[in-house]
């Protein structure tokens, strides 16, 4: 009976036939000040704002919100069995959910310690260990607070070639038991402590992280005083607790689902017949945006990046940069190794990132290693990016040494386990069953064949058979040939520079030398002719479509800007000429939006792309890629507009200042594309300069004139591919031509 069954948007019934007089009667009941909370994050002076605030919001009617009874979920009583249709075949699941706690319940936080018990950063946890050990292909547990309840589950996923799945059920139910048990050590539940009052730490960190923190608690009805209290809640909790704790909620009341391989039903809505409204004075501003466009502006003075005193960049070796940036906020620090090797260069990185989260070390076995990082409060990661294999580490800057210590240890002596390659296969056989069943994947693999050929990384990725093949010994020659190649290190912390230096340095890990080939720009292909590639998805109930442009190479910095400008008036944000022409005007569309892709100057010889795309409903898919097609032959040219992008570019270059912990890593991605200041800095100088008519004969010699090249997928049953015909040359693309399994 609870609210939280119904769909946000509404049911489609209702949705068909919206009354106006009952969305005014909500505004007016709910919409007033005692039910509103007003959350600014940021560096304002608070006696200047207070008056401000005062002036603007004083208007809104304070009136008393009418009293709800929300009516609470029934009891769980006993196990209830359900079924739920999930449309990926040969994987099997069960789970089990308990009802837990609302938020700002005492219980919350020794929930999240239990959940950690069985899942965590460190992979240490119960169900945890019987992934890496292979006996559960997965095993995930949570425990979700929201206003008016809470849900504790557990989720299971049994290995794919095992008979049957009550072994997997077993051993998962048998981890919850050992911890009704208490048959967790001290440290385990210590490190567990600590992992949390990392997480409080990390969340007070940004003004984003800060306020959506206070969207929440005001939503929960707690205030920013209690919340602070979470750190000495958390070290008041004892083992004692925890025990409790999983004996009251992890009860004999809950549901026991299973998943079957199926799909629900879905309310198939008919296009209205509606005839289009016809525009007027659709250039014409009303009363209140003239209003609006009167107020002054206070001019902000942009903040861009010192490459030389926002970091101290040393050079430990001729291959291996050290970036350090001071850490004002709290005690925790991050290390973050990027060798310039990436999946571009070597597909089977990707496995490699799998399977390092897997391993111990000569001396160590997995679960020694992972308990003594976890011991410490810190953390290691490894992640495969296109250009680069990224090792990042966290954690209090009083155990940094100690960290640096066994992290050294593992890059060094990192052992392979034969049985720990299961993962890899399986991880594989799991995404080839469910990747082309989402249109949303189908045509980002579209895409990368259409623009790159066979360099497409969906085709250069490792085949199951591939995977099967791997050897561990194998994976870790890699993994040291990553080790080998030209790296940077990025610290933000407390310490002082030499012991960051001394450190490093004595550990070894600065032993780079082969030089980078990153970052990798493949050549996108160039086409004569308009043509639509078209990817039949029987089971799409939408099409998504793509518009691709080849663009020119060796762009001046001022074509570079007129690019970036052209962007933000053609296709990003709401305020776009696509936005407001095929979604808001026309109701053609779910989402759009474009880019115009552009090398950095190291790489300025390559060319550039123009990309459009939108999501739409099976039957318009004709009528949208014809606006499309048209806006981008006969773009409307709109002072006004093109005022607007302007000062909607300029606001997004003032407010890109990077975070405490991106600062270094922004400064060396800038210096490796070839800049030795911050672009930004011209880039505001030449958008402050630029016209209309720029922008005009950029469009007119780069998009207009050009052939584009469509990308749909959708159910060609559903469309009339007579008519789409007409936008290019058709060709079928099977899902083999464009993913390798």
């Amino acid at each position: 009976p609870h609210p939280y069954r119904y769909p946000i948007i509404g049911s489609t019934e209702s949705l068909k036939n919206p009354r106006l007089s009952q969305m005014v009667e909500f505004y007016q009941k709910f919409y007033v000040a005692s039910n509103m909370g007003l959350i600014l994050s940021g560096d304002f002076n608070a006696d200047e704002v207070f008056p401000m605030i005062e002036t603007a919001f004083s208007r809104i009617p304070s009136g008393a919100v009418p009293k709800r009874e929300t009516p609470q979920p029934k009891l769980i009583t006993g196990v209830q069995k359900e079924q739920i249709k999930i449309p990926v075949p040969f994987v099997r699941a069960k789970a089990w959910a308990w009802r837990g706690v609302p938020a700002g319940h005492p219980d919350e936080i020794t929930l999240n310690i239990l959940v950690g018990l069985l899942n965590n950063t460190n992979g240490t946890g119960m169900l945890d260990r019987l992934m890496v050990d292979g006996k559960v292909m997965m095993a995930q547990a949570l425990s979700a607070s929201l206003n008016d309840a809470g849900i504790l589950a557990v989720l299971v996923v049994p290995n794919m070639l095992a008979l049957s799945s009550s072994r997997a059920v077993r051993a998962t139910l048998q981890a919850i038991a050992s911890i009704k048990e208490g048959d967790f050590s001290d440290d385990t539940f210590l490190s567990l402590k600590l992992e949390q009052k990392r997480t409080f730490e990390q969340q007070l960190e940004s003004i984003d992280a800060r306020s959506a923190k206070l969207r929440a608690l005001f939503s929960q009805g707690i205030n920013w005083e209690h919340h602070l209290q979470t750190g000495a809640a958390i070290d008041a909790l004892t083992k004692e607790d925890i025990v409790r704790a999983a004996c009251n909620y992890f009860n004999d009341n809950r549901f026991e689902v299973t998943k079957k391989t199926g799909r629900y039903s879905k309310d198939r809505v008919e296009k209205p017949k509606y005839a289009p409204i016809p525009l007027k004075n659709s250039t014409i501003e009303s009363v209140y945006a003239q209003s609006l466009s009167q107020i002054k502006s206070k001019n902000l003075t942009p903040r861009f990046l010192d490459f030389d005193k926002d970091v101290e960049t040393i050079s430990l070796t001729p291959l291996c940069t050290l970036y350090l940036h001071k850490n004002n906020v709290n005690q925790l620090f991050t290390l973050k190794f990027q060798f310039g090797t990436g999946t571009l260069e070597r597909p089977n990185l990707t496995q490699l990132s799998i399977y390092l989260h897997l391993l111990g070390t000569v001396n160590y076995s997995y679960e020694q290693f992972r308990n003594a990082l976890q011991s410490l409060g810190s953390t290691l990661t490894f992640e495969a990016e296109s250009n680069y294999f990224v090792c990042s580490v966290t954690g209090f800057d009083s155990h940094f040494a100690e960290t640096l210590h066994l992290v050294h240890t593992f890059f060094k002596e990192v052992k392979a386990d034969p049985k720990k390659l299961k993962p890899l296969r399986d991880n594989k056989r799991v995404e080839n069953k469910s990747f082309l069943k989402t249109p949303s994947n189908t045509i980002l693999a579209l895409m990368q064949k259409t623009l790159y050929g066979d360099d497409s990384r969906y085709l250069r990725q490792l085949s199951i058979s591939q995977i099967r093949s791997l050897k561990g010994d194998e994976l870790i020659r890699l993994f040291g040939e990553a080790l080998q190649t030209e790296c940077a290190i990025h610290y933000c912390g407390t310490l002082p520079t030499d012991s960051i230096i001394h450190l490093i340095n004595n550990s070894g890990i600065s032993n780079q030398v082969v030089p980078s080939n990153s970052p990798l720009i493949r050549a996108s292909k160039e086409y004569t002719q308009p043509t639509l590639f078209l990817v039949d998805d029987p089971k799409a109930t939408q099409s998504i479509v793509y518009a691709y442009i080849a663009g020119p190479s060796d762009l001046s910095q001022e074509e570079r800007c007129i690019a970036n400008l052209f962007n933000t008036y053609f296709g990003r944000g709401m305020s776009s000429l696509l936005f407001q022409e095929i979604r808001e005007l026309r109701s053609f569309a779910y989402g759009t939006n474009s880019s115009f892709l552009i090398p950095q100057p190291k790489n300025r010889h390559k060319n550039s792309s123009f990309i459009a795309s939108l999501s739409t409903q099976a039957d318009k898919t004709v009528q949208a890629i014809e606006l499309l097609d048209s806006l981008l032959k006969q773009m409307p040219l709109q002072e006004e507009r093109f005022e607007y992008a302007k000062q909607n570019f300029t606001n997004s270059i003032t407010n890109d200042y990077p975070g405490l912990r991106d600062i270094s890593v922004r400064i060396a991605s800038l210096k490796r594309d070839g800049y030795n200041q911050d672009p930004a800095s011209a880039t505001l100088s030449y958008v402050q300069q630029l016209q209309l008519k720029d922008m005009e004969q950029f469009y007119k010699k780069h998009i207009s004139t050009q052939p584009v090249v469509w990308m749909v997928v959708s159910n060609v049953k559903r469309l009339n591919t007579a008519q789409l015909s007409k936008f290019g040359t058709i060709e079928y693309v099977k899902h083999k031509q464009i993913y390798k399994e």
